[in-house]
């Protein structure tokens, strides 16, 4: 006695399945450009900030006497030039005379912008809007050029890298939608959508890195988060399809025994998408044929069979 069913018209989807870590896109180590001991902090670990909020103070009162004397270096240098070039236009003094009284004025400018640029150092702000997820100082800590002071993190969006087969990859293209669940909670869903395919294969692996982007995720998901993604590979909208345990596979290759006349024939078919449960076929089969879902393991083609309907549900 054998289960028998038909195949059917319909629509069948194939996809693929991975798992991968969401990560930060952009995290920024912020690091001293000046020396100085600190005398503000300006945000907190934990703490959201915009790009350019003050994040740390350095004591800059040196810089800023640095500064008011090349704002009288320069007062003076560009009198002095002033004066110089009325002479050397009355040829009261020599044309080098006014080249050095120029170049004087140059030097003072460039130490002036240099002690500007000094003052701006002693101020170190965000480089990015985020959240601060380190703190390495203290305020009236020194520190030295190169010294950590923050880590910046945006997790506005995430990104997670899968690798999967080329024959995969040849499917996809950016911005097609993927599907992602936290691990950590199932029931957590969202949404996210292919941004980059690698051009090049692993050689030793013979996958391509697919970068999946999620921009504003749901406040439970961290950078780091454990996701599942589900990404369309094809779809097809009018095929033929059976139950994939009517599929046979064996050293001769797909199978399924149609019945005709309560004699079962054993078909080779040529299998496409499988998915819940259901089998796409290409080739071997039309729709509307009796096959049999199960109780075939013994059968032989052209064995007489007695079929029932499968049970509802």
């Amino acid at each position: 006695m054998c289960i028998r069913d038909r195949a059917e018209r319909g629509s069948i989807a194939s996809h693929i399945e991975a798992t991968a870590n969401l990560v930060a896109q952009r995290s920024i180590s912020v690091v001293a450009e000046a020396p100085g001991r600190i005398t503000k902090l300006g945000a907190e670990e934990g703490e959201s900030v915009e790009q350019g909020a003050l994040l740390v103070a350095l004591d800059s009162a040196d810089a800023a006497r640095t500064r008011k004397t090349a704002q009288i270096k320069l007062r003076s240098s560009e009198v002095a030039r002033t004066r110089t070039a009325k002479l050397a236009d009355q040829r009261l003094v020599a044309s080098e005379e006014l080249d050095t009284a120029v170049t004087d004025r140059d030097l003072a400018k460039q130490e002036l912008a240099n002690a500007d640029a000094a003052l701006r150092r002693a101020r170190v702000r965000a480089p990015l809007a985020g959240r601060i997820t380190a703190r390495s100082v203290e305020r009236g800590q020194y520190v030295k050029v190169g010294d950590p002071l923050f880590e910046v993190t945006d997790f506005s969006t995430l990104v997670a890298r899968i690798h999967i087969p080329e024959r995969d990859a040849m499917q996809l293209e950016p911005g097609r939608e993927a599907d992602l669940v936290l691990q950590a909670n199932t029931d957590l869903k969202f949404s996210g959508s292919v941004k980059r395919i690698a051009s090049v294969v692993d050689v030793k692996s013979g996958t391509v890195e697919v970068t999946i982007e999620v921009k504003n995720p749901p406040a439970q998901v961290r950078s780091g988060s454990f996701v599942g993604i589900r990404l369309l590979r094809e779809q097809h909208d009018d095929a033929c399809l059976v139950p994939r345990e009517s599929v046979i596979v064996d050293h001769q290759g797909e199978h399924v025994y149609v019945v005709k006349d309560d004699v079962a024939r054993r078909r080779t078919v040529t299998v496409g998408a499988t998915e819940s449960g259901r089998s796409q076929i290409l080739e071997g089969l039309d729709t509307g044929e009796s096959i049999v879902v199960a109780g075939h393991g013994a059968l032989q083609d052209g064995a007489e069979v007695e079929l029932v309907a499968p049970e509802a549900g």
